[in-house]
Formats: C-alpha cells, sequence, structure tokens
C-alpha cells in the first residue's frame, strides 16, 4: 500500500537524520552555517505527530510521544510563524485540549508556556501591517513537479540574505536570467505642483 511505504520512507529519512546529524532527534541551533528556526521545529513536530496518526509507534529508538516531547521541549514560541504555528497547534490537539494534554504533562511550565505562545501568529499581523508581503513561494514550490526560478543576476552561494530568498534552491530544478528588467515601480516621481 503507497501510504505504508511513504511512512516507512519518512521513517528511514528520519532515522538517518538522526544517526548523522541529529542525535535523539535534537536539532541544533545552527546546521550547515544556517540559522535553525522555530518553523523547522514545527515542522518537525507535525511530522512526527502525523506518523504517530499513522500508526507508527517509535522513530530512531524513541517512542512518538518521547520523540515529539524531545523537539516539544526546544520550541520557541515567538519565534514560531503561522504555518509552524497551526502545525504545533494540531499536533498537540490530537492528544486533546491543552490544558491537561497528556503529551505536555512531562514538560515544565516554561516549556508549556513556549508551546502555547507557538500557537499564536498574530505577532505576524504587525510585520504585515508594516510592510512585508507573505511569500507562499516555497510552499507552492514543494508542491510542483518542475520549479523554474527567474532571477536578475547569479550570484556565488551565500552572497543573499536568506531572509529576502523567495524560494530556498532545494526546491529549483532551473534557473532562468532575465535581461533588462524595467523597475518601474521602484522609481518615485512627483509632480510640480502649481
Amino acid at each position: 500500500m503507497l501510504a505504508d511505504r511513504i511512512r516507512g520512507f519518512v521513517v528511514s529519512c528520519l532515522e538517518q537524520l538522526e544517526a548523522a546529524h541529529l542525535p535523539g532527534l535534537r536539532l541544533p541551533r545552527v546546521f550547515g552555517g544556517h540559522v535553525v528556526g522555530a518553523d523547522t521545529r514545527a515542522d518537525l513536530v507535525y511530522t512526527l505527530g502525523l506518523l504517530g496518526a499513522g500508526g507508527v509507534a517509535s522513530v530512531a529508538g524513541l517512542p512518538i510521544d518521547e520523540a515529539l516531547r524531545t523537539v516539544l521541549r526546544e520550541t520557541d514560541g515567538a519565534r514560531t510563524e503561522t504555518f509552524g504555528s497551526y502545525r504545533l497547534a494540531e499536533t498537540v490537539a490530537q492528544y486533546g485540549p491543552f490544558d491537561g494534554n497528556p503529551l505536555l504533562a512531562p514538560l515544565t511550565a516554561a516549556q508549556r508556556q513556549q508551546i502555547e505562545a507557538g500557537f499564536d501568529s498574530r505577532h505576524t499581523l504587525k510585520a504585515l501591517a508594516a510592510g512585508l508581503s507573505p511569500n507562499y513561494n516555497a510552499v507552492m514550490a514543494t508542491a510542483a513537479t518542475h520549479v523554474i526560478a527567474e532571477v536578475e543576476e547569479i550570484v556565488e552561494l551565500g552572497q543573499l540574505d536568506p531572509n529576502f530568498i523567495h524560494t530556498p534552491g532545494i526546491f529549483i530544478d532551473a534557473i532562468f536570467q532575465g535581461e533588462n528588467y524595467a523597475k518601474r515601480i521602484e522609481r518615485r516621481t512627483t509632480r510640480k505642483r502649481s
């Protein structure tokens, strides 16, 4: 059955990752020179929750519940963004309401407070109001079979600020370098007042 093969593949990938880079499924703060953000932790929580809901009892020698707690302990509530908030909340809700949740019971009050803060993505609204537009290119790229990125300039690895990259390179299959970009919207024009 396809679902069994997919679950087996995901478990195998997580076990290889744990053996090579994430002992005990503990995510580092930095990996390969890049910050491992709060949403990465939320994604791992979500993946583990889906595996548990799909009948997987353990990953990398850890019972699913313990694997979830290991990752949840490191939740940074303030830095967890919209998709991460949803993923944390949905996974924890599989175990019941927040208050008295058996998954969270062994965690400290401070850890539970960080997880609860991670459920709330209202802080993103302030960034949107300040002019930061949401960019779902990466989400769409994960659904595509072939992704072509149109770029103004090709630069060396590491020259771009990761915060300004719309679609991570791991999703890109081909690059098209355009020419003569007209940046009309970036020009300030004023008219003389009479």
